[in-house]
């Protein structure tokens, strides 16, 4: 079975008001967004984003609810 990407699994919550959906609009602006579902890889660009603290606080709880799906 194929993983979906951290991308894709964002994509329902840009519509919505809960926690992840800072992630999943940042997610979906930035062209240069990681489409990859290998964890390390997406907290390390994470890590180095030039954004705010709040949406770095989204991308970090979405990432661990799509570690646990």
């Amino acid at each position: 079975m194929i993983q979906m990407t951290f991308y894709r699994w964002l994509e329902p919550f840009i519509d919505q008001r809960g926690p992840f959906a800072p992630a999943a609009r940042y997610a979906h602006s930035d062209f240069d967004f990681p489409l990859t579902s290998n964890v390390s890889e997406l907290s390390n660009y994470i890590n180095y984003l030039n954004t705010r603290e709040s949406v770095k606080r989204s991308f970090y709880s979405a990432l661990e609810a799509y570690q646990a799906s």
